[in-house]
């Protein structure tokens, strides 16, 4: 995936590269209890992957040592014409099981066969617990998700005429060694997955 000229939010730093692909603008509806036609509720959601980079071609594992993923890392972020984006396509898929983890941080009762605590939600009587609980996780990203999340902004000045300046070296960003993506909603600043890409050019 390649794009030229766009505009992203980005940012540096002395170790790292970090951009902001926003991917999905969308809206969620929480719906009522009730089957009446009740208004539905609106609330926007915006979700990006910010994506860092390190600059060194093996500094992938300082990198996940050393960084702090918080709000003011992400803030800091500014609008930048991007002169190269290469990034590659690659797609995640895992499923963890989850019950060995939870029984560890203390969570028993829903795994036990006379567990009570659900009666409220159906009408059955006989007891019923948690048998096994698992989460699938599923990144993928592709040409399609480039094109959305480019963004061209038009940038209109007035007044004389500027001084004659060097031009500001342009910004490369090419994602061909190990790096570290972020998935999160924007709004919230709920972080919704962190992964790392081994092999950029593996296909």
């Amino acid at each position: 995936m390649n794009q030229w000229h766009k505009y992203f939010e980005y940012g540096t730093s002395d170790s790292y590269q970090v951009l902001k692909m926003p991917y999905k603008i969308g809206e969620y509806w929480k719906y009522s209890d009730n089957d009446d036609d009740d208004e539905e509720e609106e609330e926007d959601t915006d979700f990006s992957m910010y994506v860092f980079l390190p600059r060194e071609k093996n500094g992938l594992p300082n990198l996940i040592n050393e960084i702090k993923i918080d709000a003011k890392l992400f803030n800091s972020l500014d609008d930048v014409k991007i002169a190269n984006l290469s990034f590659p396509k690659f797609k995640f898929e895992c499923d963890i099981g989850l019950n060995k983890p939870m029984k560890q941080l203390g969570l028993l009762l829903p795994f036990e066969e006379t567990c009570k605590d659900f009666s409220r939600m159906t009408d059955v009587t006989e007891p019923i617990y948690v048998s096994d609980i698992s989460q699938k996780c599923f990144v993928e990203t592709n040409e399609l998700g480039t094109v959305a999340a480019a963004v061209t902004r038009s940038r209109w000045t007035t007044g004389g005429a500027a001084p004659c300046r060097n031009p500001p070296p342009p910004i490369n960003f090419v994602a061909d060694h190990p790096f570290m993506f972020v998935i999160m909603e924007d709004n919230s600043g709920a972080v919704l997955f962190v992964g790392t890409v081994l092999d950029p050019r593996q296909k």
